[in-house]
Formats: structure tokens, sequence, C-alpha cells
């Protein structure tokens, strides 16, 4: 299966867990693309019967959680459990949990190292919420 990026609308950055940090609980930043290409910055899907997905870690296997399903909630790495907490969906260019809310770059902070958070969906559509797969 190949790996790839998630890349964000508002500046380029990518999901990044930080310091290669192989602990449950470590928040989910932005972070500029590395070069040559690091494990920490690189998913893939696992597809569920119910067509959501898992999002998993090239670097430890470990899964994006949103832990809580509530507005604000960080997302954060955890070991794989396959709960509602750890499937997504994509709907156009947002990644969007159960619960309804959508990955935000919290507060559209374009600096390395912001947080993402769940958040509704902003109307008119704001980049802080719009994420590509792209390859590896």
């Amino acid at each position: 299966m190949s790996y790839f990026y998630i890349t964000t609308h508002l500046n380029g950055y990518v999901l990044d867990i930080p310091g290669c940090n192989r602990e449950n609980g470590v928040k989910i930043i932005t972070y500029p693309k590395n070069s040559p290409p690091s494990d920490n910055q690189l998913w893939k899907f696992d597809y569920q019967p119910d067509g959501t997905f898992l999002i998993i870690s090239k670097l430890h296997g470990k899964v994006l959680d949103c832990g809580g399903q509530t507005q604000g909630t960080e997302l954060i790495m955890w070991d794989r459990h396959g709960g509602n907490n750890q499937r997504f969906r994509k709907e156009g260019n947002h990644i969007v949990s159960l619960s309804g809310l959508t990955l935000d770059i919290q507060g559209g902070n374009t600096a390395p190292g912001a947080h993402i958070i769940l958040w509704s969906r902003n109307n008119p559509p704001s980049n802080n919420q719009k994420f590509d797969f792209t390859s590896a």
C-alpha cells in the first residue's frame, strides 16, 4: 500500500507527528514537508466496511484519533482499536470525523507547529479545513 502526505490548502504544510514521538496522546501538527521524506509525515488508509477509513502512520502504525467528538478536540495519535473516534470520511477536500466535525488548523494558524482540531465546517469554506492526499 502506498503512503501519502496529508497536505493543507492553507499553506502547503503537511500533517506531522512532532519529534517522531511514539507515545499515545501526542498532538498532531502542521509542518513543512521534510526532505527527504520522513515516516512521521507519511500516512495510509485502512478502509472499513461502512465506507469510513482509519488513517495510519508509517512511523509506528498508530492511527489518527479524535479523542473526544466535540468541537475543539485536538487530533492525536493512539493505538489502533477502530472505534468511532478513529474513523473518518472524505467529503470533497474535507476530512470529517463520525461526529460530523471536520479537521481544522486551529485558528487558521500558518506557523509551523499549528495544532489540528475538530471544528464545524466553515461557511463559506476556508483553506484551514481543506486537505489533499498527495503522493510521497
